[in-house]
């Protein structure tokens, strides 16, 4: 049988949906339907519901159950985006670079624009190393920091374009070994000052724009080896994007709630589900906005929970799901004062937190033979999904008073993206419980919503699952 699911990348530390969680069988991973966006910018919801894939790289099979697919949102991946920042970086201060470290770069340069990569792979290296052991390279760390990086993430770059997945993520770990050594350093001292309620500052604590880029080239390393697939691969991305969580979950964090960590740390503790605070700080700390730290807690929340999703470990990958869903779309606040109720979040957090909730509701039938009880924490999650999304969806046509709108260029657009996979997704779990007639109707809607956002892909697959009912 074949069933649906939502998956993106987006979101921050936040309080849990509800401390009791949804029955869970013990799950194996399952065969996957992916689908993926092409791109880190906004392209036409026809092109983005189009693709789809087999299960996710590095995941392993099984010849039976539910397969389960994932829809990607509109919005870039972290890991992308720490690619993208990192070459923005070394593309705007290449003229800094003094002159014996911009030959090599433009001789890696020019080598890799002819796909000369192992000519390009030891100029690279002998760039980064003179960076390494040039302390002029940058008036502060941080600026030294961006520069050193900035080298391995082009040269990691490289080696990701030629496919060779293994060679760029031994490539960006480099950089990202930068950074962890700065945070390893530093832990004892920091781990002090919470012990006294303090927040004392020192010159070799990592600031939090370092912290945040070694989180983000965490991620893509992560993501990579995902890619990559295969135990060793996996066991390297649960690590990465463990990193990640903790470090950016670390500097929004409260003293108490950094000794708790540390415990984790220490005891090898796997519960992921201490309730992180809500972001705070100023916008001017370290000249990064409040919204980036959200963004990458959630991308980091996100992967690590989706990798225990497909391993089978829904423990694990329930909280941090449903931590990045509550983070998005915070229960409403019950004061009653009007004046204390805070706006609905962004459309994009709602459509987003939507296809979270789509894919969580998959994590619960990826064994075999799913229970009844799976079934109906499965299609509970589904319905809540499909809810966000109408209502979004319902909002944005009012706001626009009748005016078309592409479907590609409206806010909305992933919310469009889960109205088609939640209703599809709704169908075969009432397949799965003998329930045709519910899922007729379901497919019909998913068919109906195809047609509307021009997704040829959902059609074929609505209309087959029609046609298989008979």
């Amino acid at each position: 049988m074949t069933l649906t699911v939502v998956r993106r990348a987006v979101g921050a530390a936040a309080r849990s949906v509800g401390k009791q969680p949804l029955p869970a069988p013990t799950l194996r991973s399952g065969h996957f339907v992916v689908l993926r966006e092409a791109s880190t910018t906004r392209s036409s919801t026809s092109s983005t519901s189009q693709r789809f894939y087999p299960r996710p790289p590095g995941t392993p099979g099984q010849s039976k159950g539910v397969k389960i697919g994932y829809v990607f949102g509109v919005l870039a991946f972290v890991g992308i985006g720490a690619t993208s920042y990192g070459l923005y970086n070394f593309y705007s201060s290449f003229t800094a670079y003094p002159a014996a470290i911009r030959t090599h770069l433009r001789a890696a340069l020019r080598s890799a624009a002819t796909e000369s990569y192992s000519r390009a792979d030891a100029s690279f290296a002998q760039a980064y190393q003179l960076a390494l052991d040039d302390p002029t390279l940058g008036k502060t760390r941080q600026e030294r920091l961006i520069k050193t990086t900035g080298i391995a993430i082009r040269w990691g770059a490289m080696w990701e374009a030629a496919r060779e997945l293994g060679k760029a993520i031994e490539v960006y770990d480099k950089g990202f070994r930068e950074i962890a050594d700065l945070v390893d350093a530093a832990l004892p001292a920091q781990l002090a000052s919470t012990s006294t309620s303090t927040t004392t500052a020192t010159a070799d604590m990592p600031t939090k724009l370092e912290i945040m880029r070694g989180a983000a080239i965490a991620l893509k390393v992560g993501d990579l080896s995902c890619d990559l697939g295969g135990t060793e691969a996996l066991a390297h991305a649960e690590e990465r994007y463990a990193w990640a969580l903790q470090e950016l979950m670390r500097v929004n964090m409260t003293p108490a709630q950094l000794q708790q960590v540390d415990i984790e740390q220490r005891h090898g503790s796997p519960d992921h589900r201490v309730d992180p605070p809500p972001i705070e700080g100023s916008e001017g700390d370290n000249d990064l906005p409040t919204w980036a730290s959200k963004v990458e807690l959630v991308g980091a929340m996100e992967r690590l929970g989706g990798l225990y999703a497909r391993q089978g470990k829904l423990e694990y990958a329930q909280p941090l799901l449903q931590q990045a869903i509550a983070t998005l779309l915070p229960p409403p606040s019950k004061d009653a004062n009007p004046r204390k109720k805070l706006p609905p979040p962004p459309v994009a957090d709602r459509c987003h937190a939507a296809t979270l909730m789509n894919n969580l509701a998959s994590a619960f039938v990826q064994e075999p033979s799913p229970s009844v009880a799976s079934i109906d924490s499965a299609s509970r999650w589904a319905r809540q999904s499909l809810a966000v999304a109408h209502g979004v969806r319902t909002e944005m046509i009012g706001k626009r008073g009748g005016n078309e709108v592409a479907a590609k260029d409206r806010e909305e657009v992933e919310c469009e993206l889960v109205a088609l996979v939640g209703a599809y997704n709704l169908g075969k779990l009432a397949e799965l419980a003998k329930d045709k007639d519910s899922a007729r109707k379901w497919f019909e809607k998913s068919r109906a919503q195809a047609v509307r956002i021009g997704s040829r892909d959902g059609l074929e697959q609505s209309l087959e699952a029609i046609r298989r009912l008979g």
